[in-house]
């Protein structure tokens, strides 16, 4: 999950380098800002800003709703083909990666032969996968984590759909070894 950027305000100077703030009792008292030669100087000067009188800072403990809130953002331009084809392949990766580790299970001694497999089909859409990763992170509204929902769940259909058609695999049959071992031929040729 994500979070917000905390609000800094004054709190930065110029350069967007953050202040040495001295905070007692939940209040800014000063700064201690500037070079100190050693760490035990830069605690020395806290320890002596803590130690005089409370300065007329503002209250910290609570943050008060001062400002305007900040609009959600807007969604992005729908996604292209390709980069639907990108998010779809990044789906049809995750789903194939679980039907991997259940042909492991059905066929132990093929295991490695297995995971192989899906890493050279990885491999070969590396740019793809990319591009899907990087799509998933930035776009963020609620909007485009529908568009990328309904993407997956088609992408989902899809490949159950080539699962039963072409792997004789559904989903009260599990995988067995020879509907594995044909998933090995096409996780190495590399298709999509």
């Amino acid at each position: 999950m994500w979070y917000k950027f905390p609000k800094m305000g004054a709190r930065l100077e110029n350069g967007g380098i953050p202040r040495q703030i001295v905070f007692k009792d939940g209040k800014e008292q000063r700064s201690a800002g500037g070079r100190p030669e050693s760490a035990t100087a830069l605690l020395a000067h806290i320890e002596k800003i803590r130690s005089l009188p409370p300065a007329p800072g503002k209250d910290v403990t609570y943050e008060a709703q001062e400002s305007a809130p900040v609009p959600a953002p807007a969604p992005q331009a729908p996604l292209t083909a390709a980069q639907q084809d990108a998010l779809r392949l990044y789906t049809r990766k995750d789903l194939l990666k679980e039907l991997v580790a259940a042909c492991g299970k059905v066929a132990p001694p093929k295991a490695a032969a297995y995971e192989r497999a899906l890493q050279t089909w990885t491999v070969a859409h590396a740019g793809a996968l990319n591009e899907a990763a990087m799509l998933k992170l930035s776009r963020t509204s609620r909007d485009d984590a529908r568009e990328e929902a309904t993407l997956a769940q088609r992408e989902m259909r899809d490949v159950e759909t080539w699962m039963a058609k072409d792997l004789n695999i559904t989903r009260t049959k599990g995988p067995g070894e020879e509907s594995c071992n044909g998933l090995a031929a096409y996780l190495e040729a590399g298709k999509r």
